[in-house]
């Protein structure tokens, strides 16, 4: 009886063309790889190996989303003390016999997704985020601490960390101000505004407006009056728009304005503290979920937040892909000029 081995066990054609997958084919190459992380080298998009050869380019796609989705679960099969050797041989891959040929990434993407987990979540999840923090200070350098701290509620430490760690034209005005607010301290001005392009990723932004759109209007308030007048001309309206009211009005208003920048991290954590509410009423209107749907969209995070759509739109969706279909038809509905009259 014949027997088809399976596809992954065939070994390359030695006439195929290196764009293809080439050693994927050979198992026996990748044992080194087995149960350790590899993510994917950092790209700027995905280049086309074979220009007009959109097969060539899928495969190509679907490898590289492969190997970070395996990625991502070895790393959650190992402690600390495994990650760091895993950096260590994703640092130097040769020396430890992985394939020559091939770009390696780090665990950055990792620790991203771990930080995404969190900000998406209804509440603080306490015990992750001190994993967080932990593999932080393990795998990173300080530039990646404020968000971790910012999770963890470590208020002190993001205080000391800013205000003794970062040279003043890299410190962050809004952390300091943040870290005051939320240990009590007496509201004392702050004289050194955020330098601007200090190059602060995107969710330690994400995390300080989750934080703050947690707090009371006065605290928020008092909150903004710390900070230098830039600063608080520039979160003014970003706190304004993640503390929004999770209806169908307030929400009307946001998808009526294109959301780029901050502005549309600012949306984001509005439509995750929405998400959220709705879930917590059972039985949510379609006219609310329509539109949360669309801000979904909006920001560019149905994928993200699929999980969160799904729980309050009663299964309306099989996938992301279709709500983002039907997330876009919804966005242009809003976004629609009106008719003019006569």
């Amino acid at each position: 009886m014949h027997v088809t081995r399976p596809r992954s066990l065939i070994q390359p054609d030695p006439k195929e063309t290196p764009y293809t997958l080439g050693s994927f084919f050979a198992a026996q190459e990748w044992l080194p790889l087995a149960g350790l992380p590899w993510f994917p080298a950092p790209e700027k998009g995905i280049a086309d190996p074979a220009p007009g050869d959109f097969l060539d380019l899928t495969l190509a796609m679907l490898c590289r989303r492969v190997r970070q989705a395996a990625a991502e679960r070895a790393c959650d099969r190992l402690d600390l003390a495994g990650l760091l050797d895993a950096r260590l041989r994703l640092r130097d891959p040769r020396a430890y016999g992985f394939p020559a040929g091939h770009a390696y990434g780090s665990l950055a993407p990792y620790l991203s997704g771990r930080v995404r987990d969190e900000l998406l979540r209804a509440a603080p999840d306490r015990a992750a985020a001190e994993w967080i923090l932990e593999l932080t200070v393990a795998t990173q350098g300080f530039a990646r601490r404020p968000v971790a701290l910012i999770l963890a509620g470590r208020w002190a430490e993001l205080a000391v960390l800013e205000a003794d760690t970062f040279p003043d034209d890299g410190r962050s005005a809004v952390n300091l101000a943040l870290a005051a607010e939320m240990l009590g301290a007496e509201p004392a001005p702050l004289s050194v505004p955020t330098a601007p392009g200090t190059g602060r990723p995107e969710d330690e932004r994400w995390a300080v407006l989750s934080t703050l759109a947690r707090l009371d209007a006065g605290r928020r308030r008092r909150f903004l009056d710390r900070l230098p007048a830039p600063d608080a001309a520039e979160l003014d309206p970003l706190l304004r728009i993640a503390a929004l009211p999770g209806g169908t009005e307030a929400l009307d208003g946001l998808l009526a304005g294109e959301l780029s920048g901050p502005e549309r991290v600012a949306a984001t954590v509005a439509l995750v503290r929405a998400l959220h509410t709705a879930a917590g009423d059972g039985d949510p209107d379609p006219a609310l979920v329509d539109r949360l749907c669309a801000l979904a969209v909006a920001v560019d995070r149905v994928g993200e937040v699929f999980g969160l759509l799904a729980a309050v739109s009663g299964g309306r969706w099989t996938d992301w892909r279709a709500a983002g279909t039907d997330g876009r038809r919804r966005l242009g509905t809003h976004r629609a000029p009106a008719p003019s009259a006569g």
